[in-house]
């Protein structure tokens, strides 16, 4: 991401100089070292001078700067009427009346918000009438620019922010209490909590639901790009990624580093939950999102005994694992919630505490009791469509770059069902055109214009996915549209060009396999020629293509790894990019986890026990198959050798795939990235038995911006802006004379960091 630049030309009488520069952005936070040095002495007063010019002065004490502030600047406690405080006793703060943020009295004119960080200074904003003159510590800026230190300007850069972000506010009294922990991938609406949040309205229970990741997700952005831009560095010394919930960042999350960076936020929410202190808290988990939920429940929990806790979502769709997933819980749902989230729920905040529910685990089953799947819904249309109503305004869905990716589900579960190594092998239904593009037009409605389809199998009818196409048409919808589908026998240029004229743009194909032998084993059900009949006609109907790929299963030879290469380079020109590389993961739910035995699977350990200590996925290092022999170092060579024939050639890997290299080349293994949650099951001892295979570099076109503010460079002001001029550019101001800088007038003015060009040198020449 990089900084907003601008191309200015500084007119003097002998001359002009052509610059680049950088716009910059004045930080309150850079700007206070809290080290009472010269820099901060002298910004504290002339912040007490201005204070103290105005009538009515209140400080809205919020962190350490109101001590700060009136420690160094001895006088101002004389000029102020009162102490504004979230949770105002009546006491004294200081020797000054304190108040509550909404009991201002009429003599309160002016408030100075004693705070330096974006997101509390905008919270505070929001507490306070509009009546009142509200200062923060940037008016700084506009009092004496020339005078704060060089670390107070920061890079500008082109993102959605300020924006309003939503409170992390409990309500009282409610029967249940639904939130989702960061992190999912990228600032996407939370389909499947909608769906819960419509089961809960039919209910007729008092609940409340909280999106609390997209709400972090903003503050954390907040705080990188208007508060400490380039590298975050906890404390601790954890260097913290600059976008966290990118997919290639998802096993962060189970990282103590990470979640101790969002501490204060933890306690924010677990102190908001326990004043609120609901009958029910419920969760939606997944394996991203285990680490943070656990603090929270934990904490909740040991705090308020009674109330239950009640889990759900993808990492519960497993039986077998059951509780294990959560132990902390004490319901968990299996699979599909929408029938059974309602009447569980209700009965949960009547006071009771039932067992043996179907699609149900508990705490209070039975020791014999044997799972019995809970009832799905087979009639999608019959489900209320999202409408993310917990929040005033949907627009809060989108990334910190104004990138905005709407999820859409057309259908559930996989129609083909048949891939070996595939853990989604779940009952197919879809639903109908209408309601479907009715969701699409309220979306685009509301300013989405980008959407994905959010499931496995789109085209597992090819007549719906048409109908659903030319509803769109016929109904002149101006949007995007993004999915995954399967290679078939049935599709051609012609259905390409409808999903075109519909509004695709991209689309991901689940090739996985592409020899003649590899699509045979993974029983992918078309061939070679189909893959590229499919490829071919998808890339010039005008649609971006991406493709998967699974290497290293029962059966594969070395030649199937060279013609995987030669068959991918024969296609190069259909290929947009590699969205997914990966060896072999062998995941419950696949039909190589529940019969192994049948394809010349072997364990280094007792299976059972391997199955007992590893319910979601086995490690790369414990198992093995033969005929021929295949194992971790083996599926890790092959891997090597289709990384480096792809990079050889020119292909594309997307972020994830770059990411599932470094890990599978690092020795942590493919199950790293497609399940970070693996270390639940995984002790340390076995963790260092992992064998690092040889280093191998592929170079990556992504880079990152660090701007530490060390050297030499000018600041100056351009009308309303402030701009930094780049390094290359300072000789160019030789082109003028400093007398010419004044005779720009008003519009330009610098301020240099070296220290020979000293202030009473700006204040001359400015």
């Amino acid at each position: 991401m990089e900084p907003i630049t601008a191309d200015i030309s500084i007119k003097g009488a002998s001359g002009t100089a052509e610059v680049k520069a950088t716009r910059m952005r004045f930080s309150s936070s850079r700007c206070f070292a809290f080290d009472k040095g010269v820099h901060d002495r002298r910004c504290l007063a002339i912040l007490g001078e201005y204070l103290k010019s105005k009538n009515g002065l209140a400080l809205y004490r919020s962190g350490r700067f109101f001590d700060y502030l009136l420690d160094n600047v001895h006088d101002l406690k004389n000029h102020v009427k009162a102490v504004i405080e979230d949770n105002a006793s009546g006491n004294e703060a200081r020797g000054i009346k304190s108040i509550s943020p909404d009991a201002l009295p009429p003599e309160i004119k002016t408030v100075f918000l004693c705070e330096t960080l974006t997101v509390p200074l905008s919270m505070m904003r929001k507490k306070l009438s509009s009546h009142v003159e509200v200062i923060t510590p940037s008016v700084l800026k506009e009092l004496d620019w020339r005078s704060v230190p060089e670390r107070s300007w920061i890079p500008c850069f082109d993102s959605i922010y300020e924006i309003d972000i939503p409170e992390i506010k409990f309500l009282p009294g409610q029967d249940l209490i639904l939130i989702d922990c960061p992190s999912r991938n990228m600032a996407l609406m939370p389909n499947g909590l909608a769906y819960v949040h419509n089961a809960l309205k039919e209910s007729g229970l008092k609940f409340q639901t909280l999106d609390l990741d997209v709400i972090l997700y903003h503050r954390y952005h907040t705080y990188r790009l208007m508060d400490s831009p380039g590298k975050i560095i906890t404390d601790a010394g954890y260097e913290m990624p600059e976008d966290p919930w990118l997919a290639e960042y998802c096993e962060e999350w189970s990282k103590k580093g990470l979640i101790d960076f969002f501490r204060p936020e933890i306690n924010e929410i677990v102190a908001g939950l326990i004043k609120a202190a609901p009958k029910i808290l419920a969760l939606s988990l997944q394996a991203c999102n285990l680490a943070f939920s656990r603090e929270i429940v934990n904490k909740v929990k040991s705090a308020l005994p009674e109330t239950v806790i009640l889990v759900g979502g993808y990492s519960c769709y497993q039986p077998s694992i059951g509780r294990r997933a959560f132990p902390e819980s004490d319901y968990m749902i299996i699979g599909e919630a929408d029938l059974t989230v309602g009447p569980l729920a209700k009965r949960l905040a009547a006071g009771e505490r039932p067992s043996n529910v179907p699609g149900v685990f508990s705490r209070f089953d039975s020791p014999d009791y044997v799972f019995k799947q809970g009832e799905t819904p087979q009639d999608l249309d019959s489900l209320k469509m999202p409408e993310y109503d917990w929040f005033k305004d949907i627009g809060i869905y989108r990334n910190h770059n104004h990138y905005r990716l709407t999820p859409i589900i057309a259908s559930r579960g996989c129609r083909w069902s048949r891939c070996n190594f595939c853990a989604e092998r779940l009952f197919w239904r879809c639903r109908s055109p209408k309601s479907v593009v009715d969701e699409f037009e309220w979306l685009a409605d509301r300013g989405c214009d980008q959407f994905m389809f959010n499931e496995s199998d789109l085209n597992g009818s090819i007549e719906n996915l048409l109908a659903i196409c030319d509803e769109i048409i016929r109904r002149k919808l101006r949007i995007r549209l993004s999915g995954q589908l399967r290679i078939h026998k049935d599709i051609d240029r012609a259905f390409f060009d409808r999903l075109s004229a519909a509004g695709f743009i991209s689309l991901r194909f689940g090739v996985d396999a592409w020899t003649e032998n590899t699509l045979r084993l993974q029983k992918k059900g078309y061939t070679q020629k189909i893959i590229s009949q499919n490829l071919k006609a998808c890339h010039e109907a005008g649609i971006y293509t991406e493709v998967n790929t699974v290497i290293g299963v029962p059966g594969e030879t070395d030649d199937d790894i060279m013609e995987t290469i030669e068959v991918k380079v024969a296609n190069k020109a259909y290929i947009g990019r590699i969205a997914s590389l990966n060896p072999l993961v062998l995941f419950i739910g696949s039909i190589y986890w529940d019969e192994p035995e049948k394809f010349n699977i072997l364990f280094r350990e007792d299976k059972k026990k391997l199955y007992f200590k590893y319910p979601s996925v086995i490690p790369s290092n414990l198992w093995y198959s033969v005929n021929p022999y295949i194992d971790e170092v083996v599926r890790q060579e092959r891997f090597k050798t289709i990384v480096l024939g792809l990079h050889k050639n020119g292909f594309d890997l997307s972020d994830y795939a770059r990411k599932v290299v470094e890990d599978v080349l690092s020795g942590k293994g493919a199950e790293k990235s497609a399940r970070p949650d693996a270390d639940e099951f995984q002790s340390e001892e076995e963790k260092k038995k992992l064998v690092p295979a040889a280093a191998i570099t592929v170079t990556s076109t992504g880079h990152r911006v660090v701007d530490d503010h060390q050297g030499e460079y000018l600041i100056f002001k351009y009308g309303n802006d402030f701009y930094r001029l780049a390094d290359s550019d300072k000789f160019n101001l030789k082109a003028i004379n400093r007398a010419d800088v004044k005779k720009a007038g008003p519009v330009v003015s610098f301020m240099r960091s070296s220290a020979d060009f000293t202030r009473s040198f700006i204040g001359k020449w400015q």
